[in-house]
């Protein structure tokens, strides 16, 4: 997903379905947490749509917010499908914490999150981070479960400040979103999300 059929968007409450594959929600701890999908053209990493999570203004404790994919793969099982995950971001300052800034999954909307990939907080700011070839079933599999109708993949930041430049200020920004399989760990069978028939879930989940 490259987010580029979204709108110009500026959330800062929980909200639900905000692109228009209905697959993207977005969550707070305070309403000073937000998610745009537009800032400017310098900060965008690709096209003219990349999403940003920071704060709306600088505060002492700042906001945890989370950008969250819900994909149906309830056609998939971990025992003998390999689904990838492939990202690309870029920290605006390093966090001031690791709390928060991390990316999570689980192979449903009620099962514990657990750890797919923590942000690279060494890289200098404003340096774009490729992540490619992240090992979902993994994940899932050392969990003890599956890969179901709600998976869900949920992009971390947790900071105090807003984004004020590509390397100044702080907050993430994320792009060129990609969920596959692959067989025998050398090519790509199919791109499996996002696209809007992969969701089966209404808006209101």
């Amino acid at each position: 997903d490259d987010f580029e059929t979204m709108s110009k968007l500026s959330i800062t409450h929980d909200s639900i379905g905000l692109s228009p594959n209905e697959h993207w929600d977005f969550a707070n701890t305070n309403d000073t947490g937000r998610m745009r999908s537009f800032v400017n053209d310098d900060i965008n990493i690709g096209g003219s749509r990349s999403v940003s999570l920071d704060d709306k203004l600088s505060t002492r404790n700042g906001s945890k917010n989370t950008f969250t994919g819900t994909f149906n793969l309830g056609g998939y099982d971990t025992a003998n499908t390999e689904v990838r995950i492939d990202f690309d971001y870029l920290l605006h300052s390093i966090p001031k914490t690791q709390d928060g800034n991390v990316v999570t999954a689980r192979g449903n909307d009620t099962a514990p999150w657990k750890i797919l990939h923590s942000y690279d907080l060494s890289a200098y700011p404003g340096n774009i981070t490729t992540v490619r070839s992240l090992s979902l079933t993994d994940v899932l599999t050392a969990a003890k479960t599956n890969f179901s109708t709600s998976t869900q993949i949920s992009f971390g930041q947790h900071d105090t400040t807003l984004i004020a430049a590509q390397n100044y200020g702080a907050g993430l920004t994320l792009d060129n979103f990609k969920i596959y399989t692959v067989t025998n760990d050398a090519s790509i069978v199919s791109v499996v999300s996002p696209a809007s028939a992969n969701c089966g879930l209404p808006p209101s989940v």
